[in-house]
């Protein structure tokens, strides 16, 4: 649902079916009621949604939400335009979502919203507490990414892959690979459409980053700008393919004119000497 004017539509659909059963509120999903703020968060300010928005939060205590209580709340303090008091925990909302997998999408596709709406939310959650990735939970995330990845927003993405990184540079293995493997090989001899073209897994990490260099601290440029001259190396110099890693022409063409193309030795070395002037 991601057109404004289809959730417009929904919203003038569900705000007349909620009205008419106002009185079995406690008989409404979790799910139905994570399709609703699904809605309210996509559609545009609309009498409709207006309308929508108001009866939802008039009756927000009346709702059985069970163990996605907080989570829930959380959104509907997101649509109230509400700073909430806290924020939920995304390790249990993750795990508990995956106890009833046919439900998991619309779930996943309700947190990506989060990440994409509320900056707050999204600022807190990528800084990561490591102790709490478990073994369990980096799995569930794995097949997120797996089965999701090209529908959920780019804060989602960061944090995923933040999550992922630290459980494999604290543990040195990532979880099991055969789901996604069995989906590559499938991919790939599809006639529908050319995997390697299509995911490009270092695009939204280079996107963002590029996006925040002009904020950034000149330690954060300085060390961007030496990997960027090893991938115009490797590019230019050495002729590699890295179309299945990264878009270079469109992210990286333009850094030709004033960055030098340089080894991975020399940035290697680059790098750490940047570490060792910081710590002195």
């Amino acid at each position: 649902m991601k057109d404004s004017l289809l959730n417009n539509d929904t919203a003038i659909i569900l705000t007349s079916l909620l009205q008419l059963n106002s009185g079995t509120l406690s008989n409404i999903t979790v799910y139905s009621l994570v399709t609703i703020i699904c809605t309210l968060l996509e559609a545009s300010r609309t009498p409709d949604s207006e309308r929508l928005a108001l009866w939802v939060l008039s009756n927000r205590n009346k709702f059985q939400t069970g163990e996605f209580t907080d989570i829930i709340h959380f959104g509907f303090d997101m649509v109230e335009d509400k700073n909430a008091n806290c924020l939920p925990d995304l390790v249990e909302f993750v795990n508990k979502a995956f106890r009833d997998k046919s439900h998991v999408q619309i779930l996943m596709h309700y947190l990506s919203l989060l990440f994409k709406h509320n900056s707050t939310f999204q600022n807190f959650n990528l800084k990561i507490d490591s102790q709490r990735l478990t073994q369990e939970f980096i799995q569930n995330l794995f097949t997120i990414k797996t089965l999701y990845a090209e529908h959920l927003s780019d804060g989602m993405i960061q944090w995923i892959g933040r999550s992922l990184g630290l459980y494999y540079q604290n543990n040195g293995k990532i979880p099991n690979r055969e789901l996604y493997e069995f989906d590559n090989r499938s991919l790939r001899h599809s006639n529908m459409i050319d995997f390697d073209d299509e995911v490009k897994s270092l695009d939204t990490i280079f996107r963002q980053i590029i996006h925040d260099l002009p904020s950034s601290s000149l330690r954060a440029r300085y060390c961007f700008e030496t990997i960027v001259g090893v991938l115009l190396q490797k590019h230019n110099t050495q002729a590699e393919n890295m179309s299945s890693q990264i878009s270079y022409d469109e992210l990286f063409r333009e850094f030709e004119e004033f960055i030098y193309p340089i080894s991975s030795y020399m940035c290697s070395v680059l790098i750490d000497q940047v570490e060792l002037e910081t710590a002195s």
